[in-house]
């Protein structure tokens, strides 16, 4: 429903017992482009280092682009933050 998997609100929410078990059985975040482009973007732009770890981790797709196409790494830039290093490491 609304476009989520068991993966992405296990790794929304910090239930990483879930995630390993999903993530070891081949669960995928199966989102838009667009989705996964939005997601990331608000968390580097909230500075949610966790949430953007927990979501790499769980495979979305880093390279996503919103509708202006923006991707994750163009927000960690702008906004000048620590998540830039963390963005290209994990490209």
């Amino acid at each position: 429903m609304h476009g989520s998997t068991a993966l992405y609100e296990a790794a929304h929410n910090g239930n990483e017992e879930v995630m390993g078990k999903l993530l070891k059985g081949g669960a995928k975040i199966c989102t838009k482009e667009r989705l996964a482009a939005s997601i990331l973007c608000q968390a580097i732009y909230d500075g949610n280092v966790i949430i953007l770890r927990r979501l790499l981790k769980a495979g979305i797709n880093i390279d996503a682009v919103d509708y202006y196409k923006r991707a994750a790494l163009h927000i960690a830039a702008a906004e000048g933050n620590v998540i830039t290093r963390i963005t290209q490491r994990l490209r």
